[in-house]
C-alpha cells in the first residue's frame, strides 16, 4: 500500500510575446480529416449460456468492429483479456486530524492478441469503410474470484481494443464479462445442509418462552436460486410469534494493512404467526436476488 501527499503549486511569470503560427485552409482541412478518420470502434463477445456468464477453461470468442471515415495508416490493433480486483476506501481514526487512504489491487490474468498490424511497429493502411476482426481467448484456470461489485471494491473481468497509430492518441474500446468461479460450488463444505438454534426468554408484559430451530439444505447458493428455509417453533409465551427471516450479505475488503467489512439486507420476510403454547414448522422457499454484486 503506498500513501502520497500532493501538493498544488501555481507559478507565474513574465514573458515576451512570441509570434503566432498559423496554418493555411487546407492545413486545417488536412488536420480535420486526420482527427475524424477513425469514425467508431468497440469490441464484442459471443455468449455461450442463457446467463452469459463465463468460467474458467472456457473459450471467449468475439470481434473488434472499427468503422473508418477514410484511407488510414495503423501500427497495430490490439486486444486484450483482463481479470483483476481492487479495493479503496478512506478512513478518519480517533484523534487524528488527516484521512488515510487505503488501497491494493491484485491481478488474476492478462492475455492480448495482435489482430491486424505489424508486430515490428511497422504501419498497415486500412481502407476507408468497416472493418471486423474475430478473436478467441481461454479465460486461464484458476482458483478466480466471480465477478463482484461492492461498496469499496470491485472484481472485473473485461476485453479491451486498442488501436494504435504513429504520433497520435490511441483509439479504445471495452467490455466487461460476467466470470463466475463454478468450481466454488464443488467443495463439500459448501454443500452441507446449515442448523442453528436460539432460545429467547420472554419479558415486558410476556411471560413465558420460545425456542426456535432453523435447518437449509445446504451453505452456498447463487443469485437468484430458491433458498428454502425449514423453521420449527416452540411458542411458549403468552402471546402469538411470527417468524422473521433475514438474508444478509457481508462484504469484506482487505489491503495488506487493514479490512473493513459492510452488511446489506438482502432479504427481510415475516412468515405466519404462531398461537401462544402452540408449536408449529413452517417451510418458506424464497428467492435470492438474481442481481447480487
Amino acid at each position: 500500500m503506498c500513501y502520497k501527499k500532493y501538493t498544488d503549486i501555481q507559478v507565474f511569470a513574465r514573458t515576451k510575446p512570441r509570434p503566432t503560427t498559423t496554418f493555411d485552409s487546407s492545413a486545417e482541412e488536412y488536420l480535420g480529416n486526420m482527427l475524424s478518420s477513425i469514425k467508431g470502434i468497440t469490441v464484442n463477445y459471443d455468449a455461450v449460456n442463457e446467463e452469459k456468464t463465463f468460467s474458467s477453461g472456457d473459450m471467449l470468442s468475439g470481434r473488434v468492429l472499427l468503422v473508418l471515415s477514410k484511407e488510414t495508416k495503423i501500427e497495430g490493433l490490439r486486444v486484450k483479456m483482463k481479470g483483476k480486483a481492487e479495493v479503496q476506501w478512506s478512513e478518519r481514526h480517533l484523534g487524528e486530524k488527516r484521512t488515510r487512504h487505503y488501497s491494493s489491487k491484485e491481478k488474476y490474468f492478462k492475455l492480448e492478441q495482435l489482430v491486424t498490424g505489424q508486430e515490428k511497429g511497422n504501419e498497415v493502411v486500412l481502407a476507408a469503410g468497416s472493418h471486423v476482426y474475430p478473436f478467441t481467448f481461454q479465460i486461464p484456470q484458476g482458483n478466480m474470484p466471480s465477478s463482484f461489485k461492492g461498496d469499496h471494491g470491485k472484481v472485473k473481468y473485461k476485453l479491451e481494443a486498442k488501436l494504435s497509430r504513429s504520433w497520435r492518441l490511441p483509439s479504445n474500446a471495452a467490455s466487461a464479462f460476467t466470470f463466475v468461479s463454478r468450481p466454488e460450488m464443488g467443495v463439500a463444505q459448501l454443500m452441507s445442509p446449515q442448523h442453528g438454534t436460539a432460545t429467547k426468554k420472554m419479558n415486558l408484559f410476556t411471560s413465558g418462552n420460545a425456542a426456535i430451530n432453523v435447518n437449509i439444505e445446504r451453505t452456498a447458493y447463487w443469485p437468484g436460486e430458491r433458498l428454502k428455509v425449514t423453521v420449527d417453533i416452540q411458542n411458549s409465551s403468552s402471546r402469538d410469534l411470527a417468524p422473521k427471516i433475514a438474508v444478509d450479505q457481508v462484504q469484506s475488503f482487505f489491503t495488506d494493512r487493514r479490512g473493513k467489512v459492510c452488511k446489506h439486507q438482502m432479504l427481510n420476510h415475516v412468515g405466519e404467526p404462531v398461537p401462544a403454547n402452540t408449536k408449529k414448522m413452517l417451510t418458506q422457499v424464497l428467492r435470492l436476488p438474481p442481481n447480487l454484486p
